[in-house]
């Protein structure tokens, strides 16, 4: 796990957080049309949802589908502001997108610095009803790092905090800590599922763990994912996607000092497939490594680094895989039910970034959303823009 721009931007926070929990106005939210000013549901190419201004930068997007099918997107927005996560709605497949509200903005506890994740219920969970929106993100100070829970009933406007999903060690990213990073919610069999990278264990340097709960104020104890038995490997950023052909689930994750790679890739990404969820630590480590005609990996072919995978059933029986990393452009697909030596490449216009985000609309299966923002560590004054592709993921399975 590579934070230590993410680390500063989060103590930086910490110090305005203790002199300042008012939020400032911050006229520079607002509403960012598509260049192209298409139709609902084009498809779209490298649409600025916020532009930063001032000292600000935009990192590590996430989205989610409601159920009414509007699209919403949260990213770490970092600057001389208390830390919170502004969300941007699109109600036309991502064609258009304006500022809906910011989460961990104010109350008790205050501030969100890093990671957001999100999921709109598909079931009531305690006190919260079918159609509550949950973000989660990582609160840090000097002495902690912490998975917060925030909850939103009218669809995102407003926020309240829920709980926190767990708590680890001060901020740090090197072996001997015991910090906590990097959510993703899931729902599964009345459960919410909170996966996220953990260096409690003293065994490991970092390994990956979720917990469960079925009220969202209680969590059960951490259940591991993923471990090597190299103490320095850092297993870290879950996320997790259904493939319906498989009846399976994938886990894709980055291997901090991960000494499979093939490519010469220090974080190489691996994933494992499960028909549950909650027993991933039971699989095998499986590498992304895109192969050339001749069967041999290229290391520019090796995907590193912040992996996000979807689903979708174009492309043939097996549907199409679709997984993105942090170090190329250009996409990672398998058309063969996951098969190891199923990886192909597509290359797409959406810049690289660190941390994009996937998504293919339910309505509308052929259209990938790639979210991106800037880059692991922005240069000074470079001012990356939160962007959206809708790319055509029909023509792109079947380019080459």
């Amino acid at each position: 796990m590579t934070v230590k721009r993410i680390l500063a931007v989060a103590l930086n926070t910490f110090v305005l957080l203790a002199t300042s929990t008012e939020l400032p106005t911050i006229p520079s939210l607002q509403t960012h049309q598509s260049r192209s000013s298409g139709p609902a549901y084009s498809f779209t190419n490298r649409t600025t949802i916020y532009a930063p201004v001032n000292n600000q930068t935009v990192g590590y997007p996430r989205i989610t589908e409601l159920s009414d099918g509007s699209l919403l997107v949260a990213c770490t927005l970092s600057g001389n502001y208390p830390g919170y996560f502004p969300i941007f709605k699109s109600g036309d497949g991502g064609v258009t997108w304006s500022w809906l509200s910011n989460v961990g903005a104010g109350g008790d506890p205050v501030g969100l610095g890093a990671q957001p994740s999100l999921l709109q219920l598909s079931q009531a969970f305690g006190d919260f009803p079918a159609g509550t929106i949950l973000a989660a993100g990582n609160r840090m100070d000097m002495d902690s790092t912490n998975i917060d829970l925030y909850a939103s009933k009218d669809v995102g406007k407003t926020w309240q905090f829920v709980s926190t999903i767990a708590q680890g060690g001060p901020p740090s990213t090197g072996d001997g800590g015991s910090s906590i990073w990097e959510p993703f919610l899931m729902e599964y069999k009345n459960t919410v599922v909170a996966y996220y990278s953990d260096s409690r264990d003293d065994n490991y340097s970092q390994k990956l763990s979720h917990q469960t709960s079925t009220n969202l104020i209680d969590w059960a104890n951490p259940v591991n994912d993923v471990t090597y038995p190299n103490y320095i490997d850092r297993p870290g950023m879950s996320v997790v996607a259904y493939i319906p052909p498989l009846s399976k689930y994938m886990l894709v994750y980055e291997h901090g000092n991960g000494t499979r790679s093939s490519g010469g890739n220090n974080y190489p990404d691996s994933y494992k497939l499960a028909a549950d969820p909650l027993l991933f630590d039971k699989a095998s480590a499986i590498p992304i490594e895109a192969k050339d005609m001749n069967g041999t990996v290229v290391q520019n072919l090796e995907p590193g680094s912040a992996p996000y995978v979807v689903w979708s059933p174009v492309g043939g029986v097996n549907g199409t895989i679709v997984v993105t990393d942090a170090n190329h452009r250009k996409l990672f697909i398998n058309r063969r039910g996951g098969a190891e030596d199923g990886w192909e490449t597509r290359d797409v216009a959406q810049p690289r970034a660190y941390a994009r985000a996937l998504h293919v609309l339910s309505g509308h299966t052929d259209h990938l959303v790639i979210v991106g923002a800037g880059p692991f560590r922005p240069k000074p004054g470079e001012k990356t823009p939160l962007s959206v592709s809708v790319v055509n993921l029909t023509a792109l399975v079947e380019g080459s």
